[in-house]
């Protein structure tokens, strides 16, 4: 069933799991965002074009999470710091929506220093429950660089089903403006999803 007023969904925060804690990004967390982005940016370059450009500043980076709060409060894009204990350890974003069916992108990425933990399997899985359950969404999908194997490992361990490869749907690399391939993955529910205990 669509959603006609999103601005109205009861959205409880923050999700939890055994050992993360999932919420929005919000006033003063600039200072996280950098140091995990400095941390991993070696990385992050090779598939998101807006880690290709200068580093953010401190102060850039708390202009951006009061925006992406903002955001989260129009229901117009849910941009989610994931923390292990006290630690900013990586974000979760969801986008796209299109509320009249209702669906959504669901993209991640995660600091280099918690790499093969099993965090970002962890934190993909207490989402998917989330937005199924409490946003009410029908159709999630994920979409990932062929040659990201790390990023598309998670939606084939957690039961996404291979929609298509196409060239074209995800950025460009960097210094090219080839046409690169990509996966896209999509979930239509619960079903088959690895059992986790998730509260929120």
């Amino acid at each position: 069933m669509a959603i006609n007023d999103p601005i109205l969904l009861d959205l409880p925060m923050p999700i939890r799991t055994p050992r993360l804690l999932i919420r929005p990004v919000q006033a003063g967390d600039g200072i996280a965002i950098t140091e995990a982005f400095k941390e991993s940016v070696k990385e992050l370059r090779c598939w998101l074009p807006w880690a290709r450009g200068n580093a953010l500043t401190p102060t850039e980076a708390e202009i951006l999470v009061r925006r992406f709060y903002a955001d989260f409060i129009l229901r117009q894009a849910l941009h989610l710091g994931v923390f292990s204990s006290t630690q900013l350890i990586g974000m979760c974003g969801l986008k796209n929506f299109r509320w009249d069916i209702p669906s959504c992108e669901l993209g991640y990425w995660f600091r280099t220093a918690i790499h093969r933990k099993g965090y970002a399997t962890e934190a993909v899985n207490a989402l998917t429950k989330y937005i199924f359950s409490q946003i009410g969404i029908r159709r999630l999908v994920i979409i990932c660089d062929e040659e990201n194997t790390r990023s598309y490992a998670i939606a084939e361990r957690l039961g996404f089903t291979l929609e298509m490869k196409a060239k074209g749907i995800v950025p460009p690399g960097p210094n090219t403006d080839e046409l690169r391939l990509g996966r896209l993955y999509s979930r239509m529910s619960l079903e088959n999803l690895p059992e986790l205990n998730v509260e929120w």
